[in-house]
């Protein structure tokens, strides 16, 4: 599988609280934040929840907004997510 977070500008080196609080930005708000900093656009971030299962061949972006998979979900193999919220328990 491939998981490919772009040009996220959160990467490592960042307290939990900066975490937290870029998490809960919209991707609006993301986006003035990341030009502030003199940056580009950076899209969002890609969460796994716990259970989950990605398949052989997956790829999964957050190239526009957050990519999030819910606990207990199956992604099958070959499958394309594009920065979407998968809800929990779901069969993709």
């Amino acid at each position: 599988a491939v998981l490919r977070g772009d040009a996220c500008n959160y990467g490592y080196g960042h307290s939990e609280e900066t975490y937290k609080k870029w998490r809960e930005y919209t991707k609006e708000e993301r986006l003035k934040h990341d030009m502030q900093l003199g940056g580009k656009p950076a899209g969002g971030a890609i969460y796994v929840g716990a259970g989950t299962n990605v398949q052989d061949g997956c790829i999964i972006t957050a190239r526009e907004d957050h990519a999030k998979l819910g606990e207990g979900v199956t992604v099958g193999h070959m499958a394309q997510i594009h920065s979407a919220t998968v809800e929990s328990n779901s069969l993709i």
